[in-house]
């Protein structure tokens, strides 16, 4: 019962956030009652803080499922879909919520995104760069943090609602136009041999491959947005 409060929880705090809502609220959300709740949890916060541990344990335990001894360009997108998937859910309410009323958990959020999400990130274009597949010049540091404030920005439904296009095609695009700008001339050979990759894990068709490694301006990659 108390795993399955914690999952339902989860869930519901991405959906309506968290500041707004009491103890005998969350429990009627649920379907359970006020004291079924409180067996389980003493107060709200400690239902949150239940929901962020399972929901971090569970994007953990999947960033480690993640194949790595695929191509590197494949294991860029792949890892870069899986930022965008832990990101997401959050960022339309919850991340804009508890940044401004619960301080404490949008620290375990940072905490995470920064220790594990971001670290790996940095690891894979640090290999990428050292391997040649990358820019030389490429700061390792700064784009993940750039890529994570994007998909921050760009999942919020108010940001959505000023484009006619959906947040995977989006985000799609923002993916073309980071990897044109940070890949060498040798990553964008290698992506363009990776026919089976798909940059968003995605079903697009591979002959729009070659467009996703190509130099900024040498393809409309946005041109769709307008």
């Amino acid at each position: 019962m108390g795993d399955a409060l914690v999952d339902a929880a989860l869930e519901l705090f991405f959906r309506e956030g968290f500041s707004s809502l009491t103890m005998e609220g969350i429990a009627a959300r649920l379907g359970v009652s006020k004291a079924t709740l409180y067996k389980y949890f003493a107060n709200k916060d400690a239902v949150l803080d239940a929901a962020l541990e399972r929901y971090f344990g569970r994007m953990t335990e999947k960033a480690s499922q993640l194949d790595r001894d695929a191509p590197y360009p494949e294991r860029l997108g792949r890892y870069l879909r899986h930022v965008e998937e832990v990101i997401r859910p959050a960022a339309p309410v919850l991340t804009g919520d508890i940044l401004s009323t619960t301080p404490w958990a949008w620290e375990r959020i940072a905490l995470y995104r920064r220790e594990v999400l971001l670290a790996r990130l940095r690891e894979l274009l640090e290999e990428g760069r050292d391997r040649g597949f990358l820019r030389g010049d490429l700061d390792a540091a700064i784009v993940p943090a750039l890529y994570t404030a994007i998909v921050d920005q760009i999942a919020r439904p108010d940001f959505l609602l000023g484009w006619n296009v959906g947040f995977e095609q989006l985000n799609d695009s923002v993916v073309q136009i980071l990897l044109g700008g940070i890949l060498s001339d040798e990553g964008r050979r290698q992506l363009r041999q990776a026919e089976t990759w798909q940059p968003l894990g995605s079903a697009a068709a591979p002959s729009r491959h070659p467009s996703v490694g190509s130099p900024p301006g040498s393809e409309k990659v946005g041109g769709r947005l307008g």
